[in-house]
């Protein structure tokens, strides 16, 4: 339990829990910082709703200062998920 404590990029929970939430965010931003993109994948253990999934966050701004976002989430069945336990 304490190796989970220590590093919090693990997955804390168990799939057996009901009704439990966990995802990692991952973000990457330009030099120019016009452009960002964020991964947040997860596992959503909601009783009867049970999946993992992806989330996007694409921004970019123009020239003109106008900010464009795209997103967008990838739903997977909860067997597709896997994790590590080190």
């Amino acid at each position: 339990m304490l190796e989970k404590i220590k590093n919090p990029i693990l997955f804390q929970g168990n799939l057996n829990k009901k009704n439990y939430f966990e995802g990692w965010y991952f973000k990457q931003v330009s030099l120019d910082q016009k452009t960002s993109l964020s991964f947040i994948p997860g596992v959503s253990l909601n009783e009867g709703d049970e999946h993992s999934f992806i989330q996007y966050i694409l921004v970019i701004t123009d020239d003109d200062e106008h900010t464009i976002t795209h997103t967008g989430y990838v739903r997977y069945n909860i067997s597709d998920f896997s994790y590590q336990k080190e």
